[in-house]
């Protein structure tokens, strides 16, 4: 993740009132969960109140039980930190309108987004 980047945008929000937020939004957990700890190491806080919709409680552990992509089973089988519990939201806090074809996709299955 670029860093500079991030604290350029959280400096830019802060410059206009500091009213604003970044979404962090990938269908790639290990991105996501770098991302985020990018984005903590330069100042942004994660939202943890449940504001924004209810959060994660368990990520699928990739043993079978949930059909996942062979990408996102060796990354839960990996041992690397998940996407799961305050702050991980269970589905996206944008209007309808503005979800993923992916998530859209995960969704009409009865998958996990």
């Amino acid at each position: 993740a670029n860093e500079a980047l991030l604290a350029s945008a959280l400096a830019c929000i802060a410059t206009r009132g500091g009213d604003g937020m970044l979404l962090i939004q990938s269908n790639v957990e290990g991105f996501a969960v770098a991302m985020r700890a990018s984005a903590e190491a330069v100042g942004w806080e994660t939202v943890v109140d449940g504001s924004l919709g209810p959060h994660v409680e368990d990520a699928p552990d990739g043993n079978g039980e949930t059909w996942m992509p062979e990408r996102q089973r060796r990354y839960a089988r990996s041992g690397a930190p998940r996407a799961c519990g305050p702050g991980w939201l269970a589905r996206s806090p944008l209007p309808r309108e503005a979800v993923s074809e992916t998530e859209r996709h995960y969704e009409s299955e009865g998958l996990p987004v």
